[in-house]
């Protein structure tokens, strides 16, 4: 469990909002278990961002505010910018070195993310307005551009029959213009300031309230509209039932609550995956020994439930459960299986 602090303090924030800001609930690596998360290291083009077997840290001064960091995060958990002004339906995304001279709205143009343009679909923007710098001489203008993360929301938004974003690169707008945008914005108290300590026990209530991905969240739990059956998701969950024990880790520790045991139609108990929950973060094939869960990207749902057989060890007594796989279920559960002793020392308690 990682803590998570941003030093130096007194360099200056940018007109748009300013430093990256990590919300230890969302983030991976404040789990119980530890998990390999470097998006936000590695996205980073100044290497302000910093991680060691302590704390993920932020070197304030070292920051450009680009916001590279954050769509680089599929948590998103760490927030530079949360919303760009808006006028009617259209959003207006001025990098801090655009060649109108107008005031910046963002760091960089493809800082934007899927959480961003999901809020900013659901308050009517339609078109977002790019003024641009000389981005090929930019030293910050690294990894994903904005053109490919627009063209994955409108894949997904299309696919459930909504309306997709225009993005346009314009050079007449002046600062006149720019100054009638207005930011629609609610301060988020978790943005406050500089030392996070993750306690492993997250307020569910309040981590819903600050939660930058429930919009993206909304517009993913859409069903198809009508004629439509290809529904399109970020992240789908698979899960390989020839290879799977049965052990649940994915299930406890799957942050989002993707992964989940349920009961089909028929009232058989089964692993069910929940597509429009899954932010990509690889939780789950991290921990998973088998190799037995992997991750679909920009996919139709796939058959999200795998039937379980349900049974008693017979060595520690201890109910167990297994994939379907058509090859039956042997009679000792995952642990004294793989320790092939028959000792109730070797029992795991849930």
């Amino acid at each position: 469990m990682l803590g998570f602090r941003r030093y130096r303090p007194g360099a200056t924030v940018g007109s748009w909002g300013g430093f990256p800001t990590i919300d230890p609930q969302r983030c991976v690596l404040g789990l119980p278990l530890a998990v390999e998360c470097r998006h936000c290291v590695d996205a980073c083009p100044q290497s302000a961002i910093t991680q060691d077997e302590e704390y993920l840290a932020i070197d304030l001064e070292a920051c450009s505010s680009c916001g590279l960091c954050q769509p680089a995060c599929p948590q998103a958990a760490i927030s530079v910018f949360e919303s760009l002004p808006k006028r009617d339906d259209t959003a207006l995304a001025a990098c801090r070195v655009n060649n109108a001279g107008v005031l910046p709205t963002l760091g960089c143009v493809h800082g934007v993310d899927l959480a961003i343009l999901a809020q900013m679909h659901e308050q009517g923007v339609r078109r977002i307005v790019g003024l641009l710098g000389a981005c090929s001489a930019c030293a910050d203008c690294q990894g994903p551009r904005i053109e490919e993360t627009l063209a994955a929301f409108n894949h997904l938004a299309e696919s459930r029959g909504l309306a997709p974003i225009v993005y346009t690169v314009e050079t007449d707008i002046n600062a006149r213009k720019a100054a009638r945008f207005q930011r629609e914005e609610t301060p988020d108290p978790t943005r406050r300031g500089f030392l996070f300590q993750c306690s492993g026990h997250a307020n569910e209530n309040a981590r819903a309230q600050h939660d930058r991905r429930a919009p993206l969240k909304r517009l993913l739990e859409r069903r198809s509209y009508a004629g439509r059956q290809d529904t399109i998701f970020p992240f789908v969950p698979a899960i390989e039932a020839s290879t799977c024990t049965g052990c649940d880790l994915c299930l406890r520790m799957c942050p989002e609550q993707a992964l989940s045991i349920s009961r089909d139609d028929g009232g058989d108990v089964c692993y069910c995956a929940d597509a429009a929950a899954c932010t990509g973060c690889g939780v789950c094939t991290q921990l998973c020994e088998s190799g037995a869960i992997s991750l679909l990207a920009m996919v139709s749902q796939v058959e999200n439930t795998v039937p379980l057989l349900q049974s008693t060890c017979r060595d520690c007594g201890v109910a167990f459960h297994r994939p379907d796989a058509g090859s039956g279920l042997g009679p000792l559960c995952p642990v004294c299986a793989q320790t092939r002793h028959h000792a109730r020392l070797f029992q795991v308690l849930p």
